[in-house]
């Protein structure tokens, strides 16, 4: 949607990051959209944002984790119990996300949404994402279910067109564009 916009009104999108207790943590400039139109872009001067695992470390560029902000105008303390609170003087936005190799941050879900099957995380946005590509395909939500075996499986709700696939078709398409996770 970034780049069709910019197509038909020119290079004047840009896309901002924040949240409640973090304000506003970075900024995706068209030219950061152009090149990754899911970016939210580098941290604004004075911000600090890290991508953590569950222990509090950093991550390597590229993986996903917990995304942690620090500014002048960060809330240290966004629940009363410090059930959210911080790490390393960061606050938890309580998104899950990226850092890529030019320092740009991608949001992939909430903390809350991801689905642990089979001992791997899954966001379901990923999933939808790319059901959505699907020509036959004319809206997709996934969502987890409880498993006794793997923990949580992932269910997708599609809404089909009238020469869209079967479900054996779309399970066929699906697993050649997705991890056996999926």
């Amino acid at each position: 949607l970034a780049t069709r916009f910019m197509d038909d009104f020119g290079d004047v999108l840009y896309n901002l990051y924040g949240t409640t207790e973090a304000a506003y943590a970075t900024i995706a400039t068209p030219e950061d959209l152009r090149q990754d139109p899911h970016t939210s872009g580098a941290p604004m001067p004075g911000v600090r944002v890290e991508v953590l695992d569950r222990k509090g470390r950093s991550v390597p560029r590229g993986t996903d984790g917990r995304v942690f902000v620090r500014s002048r105008t960060s809330i240290a303390e966004f629940v009363s119990d410090g059930s959210r609170g911080t790490v390393k003087g960061m606050v938890a936005t309580g998104d899950i996300g990226c850092i890529d190799e030019h320092g740009r941050l991608t949001i992939k879900g909430r903390a809350d949404d991801i689905v642990v099957t089979g001992g791997e995380n899954v966001h379901p946005t990923e999933v939808e994402e790319v059901l959505r590509t699907h020509p036959g395909l004319l809206d997709v939500a996934v969502t987890g279910r409880p498993d006794p075996v793997y923990g949580s499986v992932l269910v997708a709700h599609v809404v089909v067109a009238e020469d869209g696939p079967s479900d054996e078709e779309l399970l066929q398409w699906a697993r050649k564009r997705l991890g056996p996770h999926h």
